[in-house]
């Protein structure tokens, strides 16, 4: 089976959507498939990451060439923010299609085509039939429509079963919610380990995604610093784009009991013996409940706010509030009233593990591989 990605990475979208695709894309590997990727080299891409991994990546270029067609194309009469991310793509979305026709044109007919971009709707998915036999869309928002055969919405809103009913045709099919979350393996392994299991109170994880364009992490640093200094280690996590790294590691120096990772390729083991930890909503809140590990959730863009809201509401999760309104005396009473109350851990570590079982991105390769036309 021969399947081909597109998606981007960039200081601005961040490296989210291409790790979730890079997950899929191994365990389909897995399973014997062949894989390539189609991604266009904004700043902060990682093409780089996805040729270490063992993928094929055909590169869209930026600059000079993708300007001038975004030009020609704006003077035709289309537009170029008719989407509410379509300044994610760094070019129009026919002059997208037709790059992305090009670079697969040699695998002739693919059996997947599976997009997982912001700034790409039903015009750019309809421009590839003539080179794929079925189409996957990734997708957290709900705000356009779609020509695919599976819709894919890991995230968990209260009306996920009809999300998308009116974005996709009859005859779609919806994976919605946390139980088709794009997890790797290791979070399995690591899981098995935590059943029934309750880690030292003394480790805390700070981790705010790939990029953490806002600082999020140096924030939650300077506030818990001084509170925390005695008795409890902190693990912090920078991803392999973040643009903050210098002033992350001077806010650390010198505190003997945080200890700062970059680029971590096993997330899991760095999770595996917290008790607590803070970050962002989107995967990798879902990888937090997935370990039981009880976090508060701080959302980093306006996407995760409604799938943080239901993580706090089903119990799998504390929801702070937006990142941008973060005060440190709530910050450092929710995390002391955490600590300290074994009962209310317990039961947010159990609804955490209800609410993801790390069992999505099989599933989701069986849907895949199942389905040949």
């Amino acid at each position: 089976m021969k399947i081909a990605f597109r998606a981007d990475a960039s200081f601005e979208i961040g490296t989210g959507h291409v790790m979730r695709c890079l997950t899929l894309a191994g365990a389909l590997q897995d399973k014997g498939a062949t894989v390539v990727f189609v991604c266009r080299e904004h700043p902060g891409h990682l093409c780089d990451l996805i040729c270490e991994k063992g993928f094929t990546v055909f590169r869209l270029a930026m600059g000079y060439g993708a300007t001038q067609d975004q030009d020609k194309s704006r003077d035709s009469g289309k537009s170029a923010t008719r989407l509410a991310h379509a300044h994610w793509l760094g070019t129009e979305q026919d002059i997208d299609a037709r790059q992305t026709l090009e670079a697969l044109a040699a695998g002739s007919v693919w059996d997947w085509l599976i997009v997982d971009h912001y700034a790409l709707d039903i015009h750019w998915e309809s421009a590839m039939r003539m080179i794929t036999k079925n189409i996957m869309a990734i997708d957290d928002l709900a705000d356009r429509c779609h020509d695919c055969e599976i819709i894919l919405d890991q995230n968990l809103f209260e009306d996920r079963l009809n999300r998308y009913s009116r974005l996709v045709r009859s005859n779609t099919l919806q994976l919605s919610g946390p139980d088709y979350a794009l997890l790797r393996k290791e979070f399995s392994l690591h899981r098995l380990s935590r059943i029934g299991d309750t880690p030292d109170k003394k480790q805390m994880v700070i981790n705010f995604g790939g990029v953490d364009m806002s600082n999020a992490a140096g924030q939650v640093i300077s506030y818990l610093k001084n509170e925390f200094n005695r008795y409890i280690d902190i693990r912090v996590v920078a991803g392999i784009a973040n643009p903050n790294f210098q002033n992350l590691w001077e806010t650390c120096k010198g505190l003997e009991n945080i200890k700062l990772f970059k680029n971590v390729r096993n997330i899991a083991k760095v999770y595996a013996g917290a008790y607590i930890a803070i970050g962002g909503g989107g995967v990798s809140a879902l990888e937090r409940c997935a370990l039981g590990i009880p976090s508060l959730i701080y959302a980093v863009a306006e996407n995760q706010v409604n799938p943080s809201i239901q993580l706090s509401r089903t119990g799998a999760a504390v929801y702070m509030g937006k990142i941008e309104d973060i005060k440190r005396d709530t910050l450092v009473e929710t995390l002391h009233r955490l600590i300290n109350d074994t009962g209310a851990w317990l039961e947010i570590s159990r609804r955490a593990m209800e609410t993801v079982d790390a069992k999505g991105t099989s599933r989701i390769t069986a849907c895949i591989m199942g389905k040949k036309e």
